[in-house]
């Protein structure tokens, strides 16, 4: 499961469930919404694809989350970047690399 910290993202993305349906409609990539589990706010990764296919799904997330990310969180992530810092989200800190989990934890925490 990975969480997110929809405070962080825009209001297209307000909780599990729109995150869920707006990734899809943009990225094509397909993750349940925890609410689904009664987990509110996580998303569940099924990680039994090959591995070029979930190479392309987490650039995809990344790209989204990218997209998604409110401006002041933005500005936050590029500046613990410049430190070498690492992000808080709701708990769970994450490399602010611009990688894939690096954006994603600006969006999401583990």
């Amino acid at each position: 499961m990975m969480g997110i910290d929809p405070s962080l993202l825009d209001d297209a993305c307000a909780d599990d469930v729109a995150f869920a349906k707006a990734l899809l409609a943009e990225e094509n990539v397909l993750m349940l919404p925890g609410t689904a589990f009664c987990i509110p706010n996580y998303l569940r990764i099924v990680f039994s694809a090959p591995k070029d296919k979930l190479a392309e799904a987490f650039d995809r997330l990344e790209a989204f989350c990218r997209r998604h990310l409110r401006p002041e969180a933005a500005a936050a992530l590029t500046a613990a970047a410049a430190t070498g810092g690492a992000t808080s989200g709701s708990g769970a800190a994450a490399s602010a690399a611009p990688s894939a989990a690096g954006v994603a934890a600006a969006g999401a925490s583990a």
